[in-house]
C-alpha cells in the first residue's frame, strides 16, 4: 500500500468513526448542531447575568469569555468521550471479527481443539442464531446415541437462550454444561485480527452515509418520552434563575405536551394491537 493509499484509508477510517459517533449524521447536520448549540449556550449566559450585571457591553463581554471557557470544556470533553467512543468500537469489531472467523471454521477442527482444552466431549454450534430448546434436544440426541447418562459441553459461537441455561442448570446439570465460546481464551486467542482487518470493517460498516430517512412520526416515539420530560424540568428548573422565567415556563410546558402525545400515541398502539391479538 502507498503513502497515497494510506492517506486516504485513514481519512475513510476517522469520517467512518466520526459517523459511528454522531450517529450516522453527516457533517453538514454536524455543523448545524454545534452552531445551534452554541448559540443557546451564549443565549443561556447572557440570560443568567442579566439580573446581576445592568451595563450591556460589560454583560456582552462576560457572556463572550464564559462562552468561550465552557466552549473549551466542552470541545476537551467532547475529544475525551470520541476517544473512548473509539475504543469501544475497535472492541465491538475485534469480536465480531472474531465470531465470523469462528464462524467459517471448519467444525471438527474447532471440536477437537475444544475437547483437547477442556478435558470433554463437546458438541460445537457454529450459528448466528440464538441456542435455543430445541438446537439443545438436537445436541443432546447428537452426542448421547450410544451412552445416555454420558457427560459433555456445549460450546456455542452464539448465545444461549435463557430457557436453554435453565433446562441445563435444572434437569441436564449432570449431564450438560453451556459454554460460551467467548470463555475459553486458549481459542480466542488463537485467531489473530490485524489492525488493518479493524479499520476495514470499520470502514465497510460506517465510511457510507445511511440511507434511512426521518420523519415527523419519529419524534413521537416511545423513547422520546423519557428526554422530553428531562428537557422539559429542566427548563423548568432553568425558569428560577432567569429574568423571563414565562418563556422559559411556556416552553417547558410545550415540551411536557409533547411527551403527553408520546405517552397517549404509545398507548393507543398497544390497546390496538391487544385487541388485534384477541380477535386472532
Amino acid at each position: 500500500m502507498n503513502l497515497a493509499e494510506t492517506i486516504f484509508m485513514k481519512e475513510s477510517y476517522i469520517k467512518a468513526v466520526r459517523r459511528s459517533y454522531n450517529g450516522g449524521r453527516g457533517i453538514v447536520a454536524t455543523i448545524l448542531d454545534f452552531i445551534c448549540f452554541n448559540a443557546l449556550r451564549f443565549l443561556a449566559v447572557y440570560l443568567v447575568l442579566m439580573q446581576s450585571i445592568k451595563a450591556l457591553p460589560l454583560r456582552l463581554l462576560l457572556t463572550a469569555i464564559i462562552s468561550s471557557i465552557l466552549a473549551v470544556i466542552s470541545s476537551m470533553l467532547s475529544n475525551h468521550r470520541f476517544s473512548k467512543h473509539e475504543e469501544r468500537l475497535r472492541a465491538s469489531t475485534e469480536q465480531k471479527l472474531i465470531r465470523r472467523r469462528l464462524l467459517c471454521m471448519k467444525s471438527d477442527i474447532l471440536k477437537a481443539r475444544a475437547e483437547h482444552i477442556l478435558g470433554a466431549d463437546c458438541y460445537i454450534s457454529q450459528s448466528t442464531a440464538e441456542f435455543d430448546i430445541n438446537s439443545l434436544y438436537e445436541a443432546f440426541r447428537s452426542m448421547n446415541h450410544d451412552d445416555p447418562s454420558q457427560f459433555f459441553y456445549i460450546i456455542s459461537v452464539s448465545d444461549f437462550s435463557e430457557e436453554t441455561k435453565r433446562i441445563c442448570d435444572g434437569v441436564f446439570a449432570d449431564k450438560i454444561k453451556l459454554k460460551s465460546i467467548d470463555k475459553i481464551p486458549e481459542i480466542i486467542s488463537e485467531i489473530y485480527i490485524s489492525s488493518n482487518d479493524i479499520d476495514e470493517e470499520i470502514i465497510f460498516e460506517f465510511g457510507k452515509k445511511s440511507a434511512k430517512h426521518y420523519s415527523f412520526k419519529d419524534a413521537l416515539k416511545p423513547d422520546r418520552t423519557k428526554k422530553y420530560l428531562l428537557l422539559g424540568l429542566t427548563l423548568f428548573a432553568f425558569s428560577f434563575f432567569v429574568r423571563y422565567s414565562i418563556y422559559m415556563r411556556a416552553a417547558s410546558g410545550f415540551v411536557f405536551c409533547i411527551a403527553g402525545a408520546c405517552i397517549i400515541i404509545n398507548e393507543h398502539k398497544l390497546n390496538r394491537s391487544m385487541r388485534s391479538s384477541e380477535r386472532l
